[in-house]
Formats: C-alpha cells, sequence, structure tokens
C-alpha cells in the first residue's frame, strides 16, 4: 500500500509540473482516494485501477488486467503514464 501510495503522489506531482496530462476527473479522484484511511483505500483499490485504467492511455499488456484492457493499445511514454503504470502494477 505504502509504494501505491507513494505512486499516486508522484502521478499527481507529475500533473502538477506538466498540466493536462490527467483527465481532471481522474485527478479529482486520485486526491480523494488519497484522502482516505487506509482501510477504505484499500476497499477503493478497484475503482481506483479503473480509473487509472480509463483515464490514460494505459498498456496493461502482461498484468492480469489484460483482458480487461480499455485504452486502445497505444503505448505511451509520457511521464504520467509510466507512473500510472507503475500505480497498476502495484495493485
Amino acid at each position: 500500500m505504502d509504494k501505491l501510495i507513494a505512486n499516486v503522489q508522484v502521478l499527481i506531482k507529475v500533473e502538477t509540473e506538466h498540466p493536462n496530462l490527467l483527465d481532471p476527473q481522474l485527478l479529482g479522484y486520485l486526491k480523494e482516494w488519497l484522502l482516505l484511511d487506509n482501510s477504505d483505500k484499500e476497499a477503493a483499490i478497484p475503482k481506483l485501477q479503473k480509473s487509472l485504467t480509463d483515464g490514460l492511455d494505459v498498456d496493461l499488456t502482461g498484468t492480469m488486467w489484460e483482458e480487461e484492457w480499455l485504452a486502445n493499445g497505444k503505448v505511451c511514454l509520457c511521464d504520467a503514464c509510466v507512473v500510472a503504470r507503475k500505480c497498476i502494477d502495484g495493485i
């Protein structure tokens, strides 16, 4: 959980440094998720994973979510997507 929290914080920091990389709804959800207590964070992990997948063009190839992947298959290497993949990988 600590690693996931740290990765979400890095993702928010990337957005702060490079505005408009994240979907505004995703950014809002990430900030809300960080404010939850740890048990609520754990319970909200499925929604976090879905929000990250839907909010970014994230490549889930080779992960347990590959079949559920909602992105279009294009792999983006911007800082936000790289960190988002780390978040998803940490779930």
